[in-house]
This record gives C-alpha cells, structure tokens and sequence, in this order.
C-alpha cells in the first residue's frame, strides 16, 4: 500500500514561521525595545509600555504618519542619549512628545533634561509624571518619577524676582521673554542654570533690564526691580488740581471782564439820567445807578475768585515739588505737603484764601 506524503509543517507552524520572519525583517516595537534595553542595563524602566490592540476601527492615514513621525523621533533621541549627544537628545524627545503625548516620552524627556544640567526643567517633568501615573493606575513608574524629583530638589535653582509693593496692575515684569502674573511677583521660581533676563516696564520703573547668571547647585539669587513711585500723595492729583484751579482762574478773569465793562455801562446810563456822585434825581436813574454797583460787585468777586485760581494753579503745577521717595520708597515729603484753599466773602466782593505749607 502506497503512503501519502506528509506534508512538510501544519499551518499552525506555517504561521509560526512567518511572524519570527515578519519580526526579524521589521523589528520590534520602538518603545518595547526600549524597554527591554533599559532593564538590560539595570536602568528605571522610562519608556513607554507595549502598546496596547488598535481600535477596531483602523486610524486615519494622517494620524499613523504622525505617530510614526514621534515613534521615529523617540527612537533618534534614545540612541542619541545612550551614544552621549545629550543636547540632541533632548531636541528629538522634545519633539515626539510634541507629536504623540505620553508619559513614558514624558519621563525619557525628564531624564535627559537632568543628564543635560536642566534641573529645574527635569523636576517639573517628574512632578508631571507623578501625578499622570497616578491617575492611570502605574504605581511603578509613580513610583520611579517620585524618586527621580525628590533626588533633585536639592539641585534646583531658585530666582526671586522682588516688586515693590507699591507696584500696580500698570507694571509689567518679564522673565526670560515671558510675562509674569502679579502672583509671580516676590516668588521663588525653580529656573535652569544659566543667563536669564528680567525686564519690566510701566509707571515708576520706566524701560528696565538686567541679566542674572544661575549656578547648577540649588542655588538662590534674588533680582529686585527698582521702582520709584510716580505718583505720590499729591501727583498727578496736585496736577489735575492745578489744571482745574487754571480753567476756574480764566472763567473768573472772563466773567469779571463782562461785569466789569457792564458796571461801567450801567454806570454812565446813571449819569445821563441825572445821577451824579452822591443822588439821582429820577427813580429810572436810581434803579441804573443799583444796576451799575450790582455788576460791578460781581465782577470784582469774579475777578478775585480767577485771580485767585490763578496763583493757586501756579502754585500747584511750578512751586509744589516732586516727593522723593525715601529708602522705602515711601513718599515722606508728599505727604507734609499742603495746600488750602477757603473762599472769602466781604460786604461788597469776595475772593479765595491761598494757604500752602510744607
């Protein structure tokens, strides 16, 4: 009896066979593979974990690009990492994470920020770290992160930048090109070693700059902005007093004018009708010569409230100084300052009462 003849592997095997091909031809997952190279060399396990079954339905073509864009990225910086090129590193880790978020990109990151002296950078990526593997139940790596920051605390450095004060909203202070919130002020702020700028801008600084150089050992430095208040106790307010004491000064003068050549009017109306220095002879002639003297009273009260507004306005805007303010920036010599203005009435006009002191 003839025999079959068997045929040479079942599919079973068949399959087999061809996925140790497809393996070998294409490689293992990048972020795998870099697992298993990390826990080869006995380093905490910072990359990704293998990558879970796609959905059922398959991703756009734009958005494997994209993945794949930041799987090749990781992969550049891991090996620029492990060959020393740190800087480089970094650069590509920066961008697979820009690319595809992850924590485990997160944490490779944070671990060459450290390598390169960026200390500061490094712990706020740690700190990032810990609280995404909590959410997402990774205790491992929670825990790695965790012991990764607080091993740096000691070398962060720290940048106090000191506002005075008496600092309003109208002040604008920037670090390194970024603007900081007034809850930033008189803040101790983790920064990288290096040269960092702060500048700030507005009422009582002006334009104002200065570079500060960051050590690498938790180091403190302090940069305090000098400000002198521009607007003490009386300015603008003396200002804004003076220019109103000027406007009712110049209204006072015109007023004045009009009665003033009014009485005078008035007055030779009186005369005409048989007025002279001591009688009238007419009533029409008495109600002229009344009608003279009420003009005339108002304009020699206008004319003393104007001139009166005048001086003061004079005063307030050439002879009152500037406070200086002293060492605490408090404006001592604004706050002895006085001015008092009382109006003064008399049987027949009126006028304003001029007071300053110092």
């Amino acid at each position: 009896m003839q025999q079959r003849p068997q045929p040479w592997a079942t599919k079973g095997q068949l399959a087999t066979a061809i996925a140790i091909v497809a393996l070998a031809v294409w490689g293992f997952p990048p972020r795998v593979a870099a697992a298993q190279s990390d826990a080869a060399m006995g380093d905490a396990p910072l990359a990704d974990p293998p990558a879970a079954d796609p959905p059922a339905g398959a991703p756009a073509p734009s958005e494997r690009a994209r993945v794949a864009k930041a799987e090749a990225a990781f992969d550049r910086g891991r090996a620029l990492l492990q060959q020393g090129h740190v800087g480089e590193a970094c650069l590509e880790l920066e961008e697979s994470q820009r690319l595809d978020p992850g924590l485990g990109t997160q944490l490779n990151l944070a671990d060459c920020y450290e390598r390169s002296g960026r200390f500061a950078s490094a712990h706020a990526l740690f700190v990032e770290v810990v609280a995404g593997a909590r959410s997402h139940g990774q205790e491992q790596r929670e825990k790695v992160a965790r012991t990764r920051a607080t091993a740096l605390e000691a070398k962060v450095s720290q940048l106090f930048v000191a506002v005075p004060a008496g600092a309003g909203p109208e002040l604008h202070v920037e670090r390194d090109g970024k603007e900081l919130r007034q809850g930033e002020w008189n803040v101790l702020v983790p920064v990288d070693p290096g040269l960092h700028r702060v500048r700030a801008w507005g009422p009582g600084v002006g334009e104002w700059s200065t570079e500060v150089r960051v050590g690498e050992e938790g180091e403190l430095h302090e940069v305090a902005v000098p400000f002198n208040d521009a607007r003490p106790f009386l300015a603008p307010l003396h200002r804004k007093l003076g220019l109103a004491a000027g406007g009712v000064g110049v209204a006072g003068v015109l007023v004045g004018s009009f009665f003033g050549m009014r009485a005078i009017s008035k007055k030779s109306d009186a005369e005409r009708a048989g007025c002279d220095g001591r009688s009238c002879d007419t009533a029409e002639s008495g109600a002229l010569r009344d009608d003279a003297r009420s003009a005339g009273d108002v304009a020699t009260l206008a004319m003393g409230v104007g001139a009166a507004s005048l001086a003061a306005a004079a005063v307030l805007l050439w002879v009152v100084p500037e406070p200086e303010p002293d060492a605490e920036g408090v404006d001592r010599s604004a706050r002895s300052a006085r001015l008092e203005v009382s109006p003064q009435f008399f049987a027949r006009g009126g006028g304003l009462w001029l007071r300053t002191g110092f």
